[in-house]
């Protein structure tokens, strides 16, 4: 491969994107936008094909798309054009996601990248790089098709069941990583923890209990995870603290 080949097929993409960029201009995302994008230009359609082989060719074979590891291989992303008079104010990114042996234990052994908001909405086009890979969007999972998030719309990006490729267009380019995820664990909480059960915890010895665990915990890294310490004042458990350090996935 050379290097014009590699410019000739991302110019190539850009060049078949700027109509769809001008036919969409004026829409607002959301569900009523995501039907009309799997009516028109759904896996059958002839755009859908070319955008699919042409993002393929640039991150499967070519490197020019999804080429920044955010992390490890098996999550990588790129802007492949910033938002311009050409563009009708859109950016284009390429964004790879792999599912498969990841360590996160989410249900259906999803995998969650970078949890973000769209200020003005986001269409996105999915590829599914093998069978029963998908992308989670605001109706379900996506094997394949679009997405329409709407504008204030906020969520962990998630593919299961294999390989993904979502190239996705931002009005104004407008993307945030820097919101809070609603799941997110808020540890300077933990200094203010307080155990009504005193007395409880004076007899059973539960108080050092949970001061060593507390510690264990912070201890640990705590991303995408939360801990949850349970506590029964009309229960008391001599010897055992059942819930002291659960670890579930938040």
């Amino acid at each position: 491969m050379s290097n014009t080949d590699a410019s000739n097929h991302k110019e190539q993409l850009i060049a078949r994107c700027i109509p769809f960029l001008e036919e969409v201009k004026d829409m607002t995302t959301g569900n009523e936008v995501e039907q009309w994008l799997n009516t028109k230009y759904g896996p059958g359609s002839a755009l859908y094909k070319d955008l699919a082989r042409l993002i393929r060719i640039g991150v499967e074979e070519e490197g020019w798309a999804a080429n920044t590891e955010i992390a490890g291989h098996k999550y990588r992303r790129s802007r492949l054009v910033d938002p311009s008079e050409a563009t009708f104010g859109f950016s284009i990114t390429a964004v790879y996601m792999d599912s498969s042996g990841n360590d996160q234990h989410n249900p259906e052994d999803a995998f969650r990248g970078d949890y973000h908001s769209h200020p003005y909405g986001e269409f996105n086009l999915v590829v599914a790089l093998n069978e029963g890979a998908a992308l989670a969007g605001p109706n379900g999972w996506c094997y394949g098709g679009w997405t329409a998030p709407a504008p204030g719309s906020h969520h962990y990006p998630e593919a299961k069941g294999g390989a993904i490729i979502a190239l996705f267009f931002l009005p104004a380019g407008r993307i945030a990583y820097n919101v809070k995820a609603p799941d997110a664990t808020d540890w300077g909480d933990v200094g203010r923890l307080a155990f009504i059960g005193a007395p409880l915890a004076q007899q059973t010895g539960l108080g050092s209990y949970l001061a060593r665990h507390i510690g264990n915990l912070l201890a640990q890294p705590l991303q995408g995870r939360i801990f949850v310490i349970a506590a029964v004042p009309d229960r008391p458990y001599r010897g055992r603290w059942r819930g002291v350090g659960q670890q579930m996935n938040a």
